[in-house]
């Protein structure tokens, strides 16, 4: 039930012990979204099988990069919890590509061999050569013995 959304993100975010930061700027990002719920409802299926057409529908409505790190983030957690809630399994679609933060970039720079590669190609290269698709890869490097491992 979308009816009260903004409501329910403003109580959670007033009483959320860890989010104090920006909070009228989420409910912001809240407000652009409700544009959206509407084709949302209903639909929850169809995107978990369209992640991508859900990633450039999210990306328009909220002016943002398809790569940036909100737009990616937003896709990943309603992967997370569509499968939780459907209980059917995918897997991410190879082309959504991870956000380049730190953590991304400090792998990159221990790892990488190839002064000429760019940081994007050589996390491609690693998802193809793994088979493994980028967020999914992305979920793995969130641990944290990862970055220790040289």
């Amino acid at each position: 039930n979308f009816t009260n959304i903004e409501k329910v993100f403003f109580d959670f975010l007033s009483n959320s012990r860890w989010n104090k930061r920006l909070i009228w700027v989420k409910i912001k990002r809240i407000e652009k979204l409700k544009l959206f719920l509407d084709e949302f409802k209903s639909r929850e299926s169809y995107f978990y099988d369209n992640m991508w057409e859900l990633l450039l529908k999210l990306s328009s409505i909220m002016n943002q990069k398809i790569e940036a790190k909100t737009m990616v983030f937003a896709i990943k957690m309603f992967w997370y919890a569509w499968r939780i809630f459907s209980q059917k399994i995918s897997f991410f679609p190879g082309d959504i590509f991870i956000p380049i933060d730190s953590r991304i970039t400090k792998l990159y720079e221990i790892y990488n061999t190839d002064p000429n590669l760019w940081i994007k190609d050589f996390y491609l290269i690693l998802s193809n050569k793994l088979n493994i698709p980028l967020l999914h890869l992305d979920a793995i490097l969130w641990t944290k013995k990862v970055l220790f491992i040289r």
